[in-house]
């Protein structure tokens, strides 16, 4: 086995990387099971979709009640929304 090898092999250590910053969102409308929701770095033209159940979930709301809700949340790199808090 290479080095190369080795370092992409399941033995390898990875990098866990810096923790993700807390950003505000904002719950723009729901899709289906889906809420779009806009970030700093989602923007109306390319928002975020997430499940609306696991949002509402997080932030002890009912789904239907997302649309227009600020909120903030660290947005992993897996694009998933965690420790979602109300703001208003």
């Amino acid at each position: 086995m290479t080095d190369n090898e080795w370092e992409r092999g399941p033995d390898a250590a990875h990098a866990i990387g810096d923790a993700p910053e807390r950003l505000e969102g904002r719950v723009l409308l729901l899709y289906g099971s889906l809420a779009e929701i806009v970030t700093a770095h989602h923007p109306t033209t390319d928002p975020l979709r997430v499940p609306a159940a696991e949002l509402a979930e997080q932030l002890g709301i009912e789904a239907q009640a997302l649309p227009g809700r600020r909120f903030t949340a660290t947005i992993g790199n897996d694009d998933q929304v965690r420790d979602a808090r109300l703001i208003d």
